[in-house]
């Protein structure tokens, strides 16, 4: 369903808009450049990154979604495997791990799988690069429609999917002698 009302430009170029656009911004060219980088490095890097990213997201205005039928992902399929893969294969042996499902309200027998670190960051790579790409080269209707979509996305899924695996990256980081934290 499309409106016609103008997007609120306010809202849009808020203080709280700008600020996740900067965080996300730098949690994508990292991700995009992860082979410069030491295993500790990336784990450093993401422990300090994801809960700002969560809060910066917790912040982010709540506007409504000027057209539904817009294409708010200019992401490739390509360019989301290309991540997972790099990832996957930074983390090795400690990208899977075991974790209860978020989808249930309840927690069962069943409620544990097995998960990967790498999708999970994945995801939230997938949501924040649509979300930077339209916030720096769409129309205002874009950016507010980005804008609700981002924040309607990490309340239903991708807020969890950050708390799994910054519990993950805090673990690694305290507790594997392979991936002590740099200082």
């Amino acid at each position: 369903m499309t409106s016609f009302r103008e997007p609120n430009r306010e809202e849009i170029y808020s203080k709280n808009s700008i600020e996740f656009l900067t965080v996300t911004n730098e949690f994508c060219k990292f991700l995009e450049s992860i082979d410069k980088y030491r295993k500790a490095e990336t784990f450093t890097f993401l422990q300090r990154i994801l809960p700002l990213i969560y809060l910066k997201a917790t912040l982010l205005p709540d506007v409504d979604i000027i057209d539904d039928t817009m294409d708010l992902s200019p992401l490739t399929e390509e360019e989301y495997n290309k991540i997972n893969e790099n990832l996957s294969t930074k983390f090795g042996k400690d990208d899977k791990y075991w974790d209860i499902d978020n989808q249930r309200n309840f927690v069962k027998e069943d409620s544990i799988i097995q998960i990967s670190l790498s999708e999970m960051l994945s995801d939230i790579y997938q949501e924040t690069k649509n979300f930077v790409e339209i916030f720096q080269h769409g129309k205002s209707d874009a950016k507010q429609s980005i804008l609700f979509q981002c924040r309607t996305n990490f309340e239903n899924e991708w807020g969890n999917k950050l708390l799994s695996a910054l519990k993950v990256i805090h673990s690694l980081s305290y507790f594997d002698i392979d991936v002590k934290i740099d200082v």
